[in-house]
């Protein structure tokens, strides 16, 4: 496989020469997130022009990857990309906003292809076969193997292809314009303010106290902070289920360390010093260790939220399950996934329609019609 490896600024700037006046890039990340390292971290930058592989190493310490950023935000340049959602979010963290998408993945969903891989769909579509092997690998180690370097480059020479032969079918089938709708949406988005480490979640609280609760949050929150400041993965430094228990039993910390498969924390003294501190707060702020964390609600809350959620069904079941079930029949059950899955009925039912594409109202409703159905409680004419 032929490419340029770029590790020098030299080297980029060149790169950056050759990107000036085109009309579309392929381009690919390869990142680390919370899987070798800490955080979310970005380990190469592949580009292909139609003529030339670049793989940038943001990692070297000779190279400034901010240098790349205008290119990627021109606006003029269409970026040819699979399933750019997670690399979309660290390029936004990064502070690169690039425009101007087309990603295969979603006009294939469109399409009615079989949600999977980038591998799959170039066997699928073009019957070529590529070597995944390397895709999990460790892409923050240096240097970079013969064999991931191959398997970087493949991510992005077959995407200009594969997008050829993506357009020709959509308008075959008359979706171009539903595609470039959908396209035009990544440019709204912005991921800048959404934290990528997200390592607590709503249903931690599930079972536990509010005492439990808090010793569990504190450690979880102090492992962060140890992750962060040794560079390891946070599950390198405690096993969340291991803290768990310890918020569970805070009086017999020793007792899980002891168990066999579970994740001792690095620097188990720190951790023993955090939980005493933890228990202290505990007391000072008077927490329950009979009250549950998740607060109940009222039975009046309780019953206006059943018969929200009954109303929600009936509606999703009279209005929208006769509709999603027609552009099933005639769009095929992958497309409908996107057109009027579940989540989009949810947001239709619960008034936020203002992410809904023209063509999606347009099937929606000329289905409705079709089955006689009033829409006219979600959409104004």
């Amino acid at each position: 496989m032929l490419y340029k490896y770029i590790t020098h600024n030299k080297e980029l700037d060149d790169c950056i020469a050759k990107l000036e006046n085109l009309k579309a890039i392929a381009i690919d990340l390869e990142f680390d997130k919370n899987r070798y390292a800490y955080g979310f971290n970005l380990c190469l930058l592949q580009i292909y022009t139609g003529e030339d592989c670049f793989l940038i190493d943001p990692l070297s310490k000779d190279i400034d990857i901010q240098k790349l950023f205008p290119s990627l935000e021109n606006n003029n340049i269409q970026k040819i990309v699979f399933a750019f959602g997670e690399d979309l979010r660290l390029l936004h963290s990064l502070g690169c906003f690039p425009k101007n998408f087309f990603d295969i993945a979603m006009a294939a969903k469109l399409l009615n292809h079989s949600p999977g891989s980038l591998g799959a769909l170039l066997e699928e579509v073009l019957e070529i076969k590529v070597n995944k092997s390397s895709q999990n690998s460790n892409w923050l180690k240096r240097p970079l193997t013969e064999k991931q370097l191959d398997y970087a480059a493949l991510d992005v020479v077959y995407l200009p292809k594969l997008r050829e032969a993506i357009v020709n079918e959509a308008i075959e089938e008359g979706k171009l314009e539903w595609i470039n709708e959908e396209n035009a949406a990544f440019d709204k988005l912005s991921y800048a303010d959404i934290e990528n480490n997200n390592f607590i979640k709503k249903k931690d609280k599930n079972g536990m106290t509010e005492f439990e609760w808090h010793l569990y949050e504190g450690l979880l929150m102090f492992r962060e902070k140890v992750a962060e400041k040794t560079g390891r993965p946070s599950y390198h430094v405690a096993d969340k289920e291991f803290l768990k228990e310890i918020a569970l039993n805070p009086n017999d910390i020793n007792g899980p360390a002891n168990k066999r498969g579970k994740r001792t924390p690095i620097r188990f003294g720190e951790f023993k010093t955090r939980l005493r501190q933890l228990m202290q707060e505990c007391e000072t702020l008077n927490l329950s260790k009979t009250e549950p964390a998740s607060k109940r609600l009222s039975r009046e809350e309780s019953m206006k939220l059943r018969t929200k959620r009954n109303m929600a069904e009936k509606q999703k079941n009279k209005f929208f399950k006769p509709i999603q079930k027609e552009i099933i029949q005639n769009q095929g059950e992958h497309a409908a996934t996107l057109i009027l899955g579940n989540r989009v009925i949810a947001s239709i039912i619960a008034g936020e329609t203002e992410d809904l594409k023209n063509y999606q109202i347009k099937l929606i409703k000329d289905n409705a019609r079709k089955l006689e159905l009033d829409l006219s409680l979600f959409f104004q004419e």
